[in-house]
């Protein structure tokens, strides 16, 4: 070959070099990536969230593109033995499909296909043609509210429940509340029931308070005053009653659902109430008047006023020189002591003569003045009232103090101050201070004794309750860097020093934030989430006991997915450019190298 051939056979490479560099910047350029991309997914229902794990008793969206392609498009889903469940209409460029995950899809991993027509249905598994998604046991939530006082029972009892898991519930009342009905997810005033869980499920049980009637009867003459005076009662209402005297008539006793002669009483309502109060006509008092003739004096065993047929003892006592003669008045004979029936009211005079002059007159004779013994009056009883320090509440072992100043006597003083505070403990004293070591309602009996020995009560309710203790500080395993798009898994638990349940509340830091049931202290709580957006994320998490709350925060780091498919694809155009490029200078050469053989062919 000649300089001159071989210069035109450079030129004509370094020409093929320059087209083959600005076909490969154009192409670089100018050739949109997605020209060659296939996608599909399954997402929620609005075909924009991705999303690639599934419940049963939830739906699978699917949607597929062929980019830069004209052709029918179909998606068919297969479960994880490999069986297509479903197959859908034909489209052009985009696709969309639907699927219900019944009772009986199986758990697993299923795959979503994008089919191609050209000359059949082509479904590769190719990436960007075939995408996989979980089916798992439904997850769904049974939450239980409670309004007024009471409690429900589950069964089974569960955080999370399967599709189509059938969950028995018993309302049970608390005393002195009755069940009403259901509201909520389920409307029934059947108590048990049953809830279908084929989605999460909130239901309230309402129970309401009950209402009970205190009835009041008379016998004889007087009337009772009731503090309160309402016409219906609620559970564990205290009710102070008074027997009020009426035309001289005495009160006599209770009866029907209380007893004994206390007055004024208490009474507490755990049910409907009849009380009976009993009123007698009074009972005739008798008194005894002793009188004195002559020097001497009367012992009498016991002073009135004295009641039909008492007995009273009398001892005739002579002062010196004089001696005992004979009774007189209601009382004759000279028996001493004498004892008298009352039965009456009596006069009796006792006579005293002075020796000698009995010795000389040789009988009874009468002397000096007559005087009467005084009547002694009857005791009344105090009166208990510790009223001064209601209303007695409190906490576990929080100290309370008991007063009993209101209480009094009428004619004397009060000698005594004894207390029952219903846990098994006594004391003494006109104010105590007494702590209560478990919650509960106490019944605390003040009673007071007088000077005399007379007693009187009053009855009150110490309501104790349990202080709240906050939950523990959130204990949170997880990631705390990672990828975009990508679901983490994270597990929280918390306890409760009193065992209340927990509720958990996460905020992801992007703007979601997702809670969980009311759980036991101590169960785990499991949730995943991902996010969008690149960049530190603060996660707040907080467990609540339905008084209190606790958090912790974490930090997450998220960072770009790498994605080499579209250099990879650059790649591959431009060496398939360069192979073509390659082929037409070896069709370029291919004449030069005839012509040059046939030159030396002549030459010969």
């Amino acid at each position: 070959m000649d300089i001159k051939n071989r210069k035109k056979i450079s030129r004509k490479f370094v020409s093929i070099l320059a087209i083959f560099s600005l076909i490969s910047i154009l192409t670089i350029t100018a050739i949109p990536v997605s020209a060659c991309h296939y996608t599909i997914g399954t997402f929620e229902d609005d075909y924009e969230t991705l999303k690639d794990s599934f419940f049963k008793g939830e739906i699978v969206y699917g949607m597929g593109e062929a980019y830069g392609y004209n052709y029918l498009l179909k998606l068919r889903i297969r479960d994880p033995d490999g069986n297509v469940v479903y197959c859908s209409n034909e489209s052009q460029y985009v696709v969309y499909g639907s699927f219900f995950l019944n009772e009986s899809a199986k758990m697993g991993i299923w795959n979503i296909q994008l089919g191609i027509l050209k000359c059949g249905w082509e479904w590769s598994t190719n990436s960007g043609r075939i995408a996989y998604f979980s089916v798992s046991d439904a997850n769904f939530t049974l939450a239980i509210n409670i309004n007024g006082n009471g409690s429900v029972i589950k069964d089974p009892d569960k955080a999370y429940y399967s599709y189509g898991k059938i969950v028995n519930i018993s309302a049970v009342a608390d005393l002195g509340w009755s069940f009403n009905n259901w509201t909520g997810d389920l409307n029934s005033g059947i108590n048990p029931e049953s809830v279908l869980m084929d989605s999460n499920k909130s239901v309230t049980a309402n129970f309401i308070q009950d209402q009970y009637v205190l009835a009041i009867d008379i016998l004889g003459n007087g009337s009772v005053a009731i503090d309160p005076d309402f016409s219906y009662y609620t559970y564990g209402s205290i009710i102070n009653l008074t027997a009020l005297l009426n035309e001289s008539w005495n009160f006599d006793h209770w009866a029907g659902d209380i007893s004994g002669k206390e007055n004024p009483i208490s009474i507490i309502m755990d049910n409907d109430k009849n009380v009976i109060a009993v009123f007698s006509e009074p009972e005739p008092l008798y008194t005894l008047i002793v009188n004195i003739d002559g020097d001497g004096v009367v012992e009498i065993n016991t002073y009135g006023p004295y009641h039909f047929g008492d007995i009273v003892n009398l001892t005739a006592i002579a002062s010196e020189g004089s001696t005992f003669d004979h009774w007189s008045g209601n009382l004759s004979g000279n028996s001493n002591p004498a004892t008298i029936n009352m039965t009456e009211n009596k006069n009796v005079t006792a006579h005293f003569e002075i020796f000698e002059e009995k010795k000389k007159n040789g009988g009874s004779s009468g002397g000096g003045g007559v005087t009467s013994l005084p009547v002694i009056k009857s005791n009344k009883p105090p009166v208990a009232d510790l009223s001064a320090g209601e209303l007695y509440i409190g906490f576990v072992n929080e100290e309370i103090d008991f007063d009993a100043t209101l209480s009094y006597d009428y004619d004397g003083y009060i000698a005594e101050w004894g207390w029952n505070f219903g846990d098994g403990t006594t004391a003494l004293g006109e104010n105590i201070i007494h702590n209560f070591s478990s919650p509960g309602d106490y019944t605390i009996i003040l009673k007071v004794t007088d000077n005399k020995g007379a007693t009187n009560t009053d009855v009150t309710t110490a309501v104790i309750i349990q202080a709240n203790h906050p939950p523990s500080e959130p204990n949170v395993s997880g990631p705390i860097e990672g990828f975009v798009n990508i679901e983490y898994l994270f597990s929280i638990v918390s306890t409760d020093e009193d065992n209340d349940e927990i509720k958990y509340t996460v905020d992801w830091g992007d703007g979601n934030i997702d809670d969980s049931i009311f759980l036991k202290s101590g169960d785990l709580f499991n949730i995943s989430h991902k996010w969008i957006e690149p960049g530190d994320y603060i996660i707040n998490v907080s467990a609540y006991d339905n008084d209190t709350i606790a958090k912790i925060d974490i930090t997450i780091t998220l960072d770009e997915q790498d994605t080499p498919e579209e250099s990879n694809i650059i790649i591959i155009i431009i060496l398939i450019i360069g192979l073509l490029l390659l082929l037409l200078f070896m069709i370029l050469s291919k004449p030069q190298k005839e012509k040059k053989e046939e030159e030396n062919k002549k030459s010969k």
